[in-house]
């Protein structure tokens, strides 16, 4: 036989009663399960638990980064943000994806010259822009493009690449027609 006592005034209660003799509250019931199969988790099982699910999350979104800047940090990626920026005359970031040792009026010589094609003293703006091959030796890059200029003239350019502090740089830049 199980001995109850009551949870507000600690009297014993008689046995199947549903009210305490001594105070009037209701009595509850609890029963005790202990079956190994339904072991409640304790709280420390499930900070464990909820660490490791945030440390899984941590390491998928870090190796989504590594990929994504892995992906971007290409030759041909450099050569067509350096010619996006070239376009639009955005010198600053242009300057980003070339590794020039010389003062800023030849930069912005050869900025000029991938932005506009001349003939006959018309300048002409390009139209459209396509890398059509790159070749990767180690640090050193080529990567060939074809620009098409609004009066329909064709010019195909190509671009010497090095790798400097983990980041591809134009180091030439050299017409081929």
């Amino acid at each position: 036989m199980i001995t109850t006592y009551c949870t507000n005034c600690g009297e014993e209660v008689i046995a199947n009663s549903n009210f305490c003799g001594n105070c009037g509250k209701p009595i509850k019931v609890i029963t005790d399960i202990n079956d190994s199969k339904t072991k409640p988790k304790t709280k420390s099982r499930l900070l464990k638990q909820e660490k490791r699910k945030l440390l899984y999350v941590l390491l998928i979104v870090f190796g989504v980064f590594i990929i994504a800047f892995y992906l971007n940090n290409t030759p041909s990626n450099a050569v067509g943000k350096y010619m996006k920026y070239a376009r639009v005359s955005n010198t600053g970031e242009a300057m980003k994806y070339l590794s020039v040792d010389a003062d800023i009026s030849s930069i912005e010589v050869t900025l000029r010259n991938a932005r506009y094609y001349t003939r006959n003293e018309i300048r002409y703006e390009i139209d459209s822009f396509t890398i059509i091959s790159e070749e990767r030796d180690g640090n050193k890059a080529t990567v060939l493009t074809h620009a098409t200029y609004e009066n329909g003239g064709v010019k195909k350019t190509k671009y010497t690449l090095s790798k400097i502090e983990g980041k591809w740089k134009i180091t030439g830049i050299e017409r081929l027609n």
